[in-house]
């Protein structure tokens, strides 16, 4: 078992899965919904820019964003995207 101070051993699935866990976390703090949520259970929400209507955002839609976002920056620096 690695500890964590053993960083150079990090897999490329590790990395991703860091990556990925920044990106959950900038889309939840960017897309919390103050209308929403509740004092013990926050929301997040995509808001229309044309409309101001609210589409609440799942686990799942957030866990895809996140992907998304972490597999385009990897395919960038490496000339895939």
């Amino acid at each position: 078992m690695r500890s964590n101070n053993d960083s150079a051993e990090k897999t490329p699935a590790d990395e991703f899965y860091e990556k990925k866990k920044e990106a959950h976390a900038a889309i939840t703090e960017h897309y919390s919904c103050k209308i929403h949520s509740l004092p013990n259970h926050p929301m997040l929400c995509w808001k229309d820019p044309s409309t101001q209507s609210c589409y609440p955002i799942t686990e799942t839609n957030l866990n895809y964003w996140a992907t998304l976002i972490v597999s385009c920056t990897y395919n960038l620096l490496y000339g895939a995207c």
